[in-house]
């Protein structure tokens, strides 16, 4: 990849000029603006000097740039009745000096009516934000690509101008590095790094070495020997417009790496005793036991066609450039029970060829399915005719991955294979009962050779410039969980695309332009489903219609017409999940109130504890409450509520709760803005206050031989009549209560008389 070097936004100086055979008039001294990435920064001319009165003198002009900003390039040129004409001059960039020589002027002739000068600023790097200082080895940094950050920077071959960051580090000779750049938000984040120097000159710097190549490693990786005992600095530069996007930079000393298993060759290699693999030549079986981990250089484990690989525990298997697990034909990978495989590497996790890769996993007692991980550069899984391993050319080239929880990051397809040698031959990309979540930079899963099937899976697949599944005969889905987001297609298939008793969620995020978000001959879906254009609004809502499969048959994509015939871009299809007012429930409230109690209630919905809802589904949901023509009022908390009603009289009030309908959006969810009749629903309770009660009730007498009362529902007849108080039980005390009262008040009375 060519290196990019952006020149600042430049606003260039017009210098009109009257010519005549004699004489060019004395320029007077004036001012331009230069603007670099919407900050100005001035920079003053000089005046032309006596020596230019008279035709055919030099001119000069004197450039001092704002402080913290340089000038790092310029251009002259010449126009008028012969058109452009560059001028060759002389720009000392310290001093800041322009210089074009009578002969440029004296040679354009008597039709020159202007000399423009375009001038270049940069801003300098601020080594307080900008530039950071690592201590010690490994160093991890992250950082956000922000457009107020672009700066320039002079490097001994040019200059470097956009958003970048710095780091210095002081260095001893013959130290061998390795360092890394990586997109955290895109893993298709372009970036560049360089090694450089600083000079005595200010912003200016030697570069040393530099990293551009997709090549090498997950993300940008180059390794780097300490020339000289020194200071460095390591310079991380995306290319276009990332802005907003994070990028995570490494620098760390070269690893110390073994030598790869190669039992390609006829003398096979033989552990040690206290090594964790073992090899069987006679069926071709490598045995990886827990604790396993290999670390090379180049291709880490090389077997031949039809070997099987057994994994029992945890295993780890890199390449830093290469393949980890490589073969010439048919491999079969069997992770037993609880296994744990991580398969990264520079290039490809698991590479044949030609020939089928299966990757098998064995469920434990509770159905845990063992685990596969992957970050590979050219793909986690790929299938491509390759002379480098001796390739067996009568295999059928297919995937196949079951009973697997399998987590996959590539910066090219996750899973990639190549057309087989016969057109007669049919390879497929099988999944099933797996959990997988695929994240690529292209195709999540590409094939030229046969069906991409999904079944009985919990699946996840992204890409951040292409498309999800791309192949050229058929897609089918059944059962289980899909969902699929693609900058460009979900699905693009020169096939049918059939999905059968699957929740999914199939959308396009759109970038520079606008795609189909599915493209295929013929379009299959069992249940209802909703079609949302790219403002969420509902392009369709049901079950398969004769429209819209003719749309695909005569498009082979959805077809969608505006009033005026414009075309409706689709950006989400999803399985119908809308949780419908009917559920929307109050609980909690009590029929009567003491003003001194508290009213509780919480709420409900279908859908409310919906778990990993994808986007375009729907729901009701409590948003607010008022007690009706009062002033109590206020946000439904999800997990309950309690409001005050001591404010309150005695009387009947209505507690209203207003629902409203939300929307997933990618994965989170979201009121409507100005949300219509449709999407709100209220319900509404009645209770009563009473005021505070007056009586006095007395504390139950605990009575081995008193007969049980029935409970209330199983005394129904009972609870409708006059409630019972047991005052005949306790009746005396009453009468005892009435007397002190009397005797009281005759004994207050007889004082007052004696008064």
């Amino acid at each position: 990849m060519t290196r990019k070097l952006k020149k600042g936004i430049a606003l260039f100086l017009t210098i009109l000029m009257v010519v005549t055979m004699w004489t060019v008039p004395v320029y007077a001294e004036g001012t331009i603006e230069v603007i670099f990435e919407g900050v100005n920064v001035t920079v003053k001319s000089g005046t032309v000097g006596d020596n230019a009165a008279s035709y055919g003198e030099d001119y000069v002009l004197t450039v001092e740039v704002s402080e913290g900003y340089t000038v790092y390039d310029t251009d002259v040129y010449g126009y008028g009745d012969s058109e452009y004409s560059n001028f060759n001059y002389t720009f000392d960039l310290e001093t800041g000096v322009l210089t074009i020589p009578k002969e440029e002027i004296d040679g354009y002739g008597e039709g020159l009516k202007e000399i423009h000068i375009d001038i270049y600023a940069m801003r300098e790097y601020n080594a307080d934000t900008e530039l950071k200082k690592i201590d010690s080895l490994p160093y991890t940094d992250e950082f956000v690509i922000l457009k107020e950050n672009n700066v320039g920077i002079g490097m001994d071959d040019g200059v470097l101008t956009g958003c970048m960051k710095l780091y210095e580090v002081d260095l001893t000779e013959g130290q061998e590095l390795m360092y890394t750049a990586v997109g955290t938000d895109t893993i298709g984040t372009d970036l560049v790094v360089y090694v450089a120097k600083k000079t005595a000159q200010a912003n200016m710097f030697i570069e040393l070495d530099y990293v551009d190549d997709d090549n090498k490693g997950f993300g940008e990786m180059g390794s780097f020997t300490v020339p000289e005992t020194g200071t460095y600095v390591f310079i991380v530069k995306p290319f276009d417009n990332y802005y907003d996007e994070g990028v995570e930079f490494k620098l760390q000393d070269y690893p110390e790496l073994g030598d790869g298993l190669n039992f390609l060759d006829e003398t096979v290699p033989t552990p040690d005793d206290d090594d964790l693999w073992a090899w069987d030549v006679d069926t071709k079986t490598l045995t990886l036991k827990d604790g396993f981990v290999l670390e090379t250089e180049d291709c880490t484990i090389m077997v031949p066609d039809n070997s099987t690989i057994n994994v029992e525990g945890k295993a780890t298997v890199y390449s830093l450039l290469g393949d980890a697990i490589c073969s010439n034909g048919n491999i079969t990978i069997n992770l037993k029970k609880g296994a744990e495989l991580t398969v990264d590497a520079g290039y490809c996790g698991i590479f044949s060829g030609s020939g089928k890769i299966s990757v098998i996993g064995e469920a434990d007692e509770d159905g845990n399915l063992p685990v596969i991980n992957s970050e590979a550069d050219s793909g986690n899984i790929l299938i491509e005719d390759d002379d480098h391993y001796d390739v067996i050319y009568d295999n059928v080239n297919e995937v196949v991955m079951k009973n697997v929880k399998a987590t996959f990051k590539s910066k090219s397809e996750c899973i990639y294979v190549y057309e087989n040698t016969s057109e007669d031959e049919k390879g497929d990309v099988i999944i099933e009962n797996c959990i997988i979540d695929f994240n690529a930079y292209d195709e999540t899963i590409q094939t030229y050779s046969g069906d991409i099937i999904i079944k009985d899976s919990d699946s996840k697949l992204s890409s951040d410039d292409e498309e999800g599944l791309d192949g050229d005969d058929n897609v089918v889905i059944t059962g289980g969980r899909i969902q699929i987001s693609a900058v460009e297609n979900a699905i693009d298939v020169g096939g049918k695309i059939t999905i059968t008793d699957s929740e999914f969620m199939l959308q396009f995020l759109n970038k520079d332009g606008l795609y189909d978000i599915i493209c295929a001959s013929d379009l299959s879906i069992d249940g209802e489903f909703i079609i949302y254009d790219l403002d969420m609004n509902i392009l369709h809502e049901g079950e398969m219609t004769d429209e819209i499969k003719q749309m695909i048959e005569d498009k082979n994509a959805f077809d969608f017409r505006g009033e005026d015939g414009t075309l409706i871009y689709p950006k989400v299809v999803v399985s119908k999940y809308n949780g419908g007012s009917e559920d929307n429930v109050v609980e909690g409230v009590e029929s009567d109130y003491e003003v001194t109690d508290t009213l509780e209630f919480t709420t409900d919905s279908e859908g409310k504890d919906l778990e990993d809802p994808v986007w375009g589904y729907t729901r009701f949901m409590a948003r607010t409450w008022e007690i009706v023509d009062t002033d109590l009022s206020g946000v439904v908390d999800d997990d309950g509520n309690s409001i005050d009603i001591s404010s309150l009289e005695e009387g009947t009030y209505t507690l209203r709760v207003r629902f409203e309908k939300q929307i997933c959006q990618r994965d989170y969810w979201s009121f409507y803005t100005n949300a219509s009749d449709d999407k709100i629903d209220y319900v509404e309770i009645q209770f009563k206050v009473l005021g505070v009660s007056d009586e006095v009730t007395p504390p139950p007498v605990e009575d081995d031989d008193k007969e049980e009362v029935p409970p209330a529902e199983d005394n129904k007849e009972e609870n409708d009549k006059t409630p019972d108080t047991g005052a005949e039980n306790y009746g005396f005390i009453t009468v005892i209560v009435a007397l002190l009262g009397v005797m009281v008040v005759a004994v207050k009375k007889n004082k007052k008389s004696a008064k």
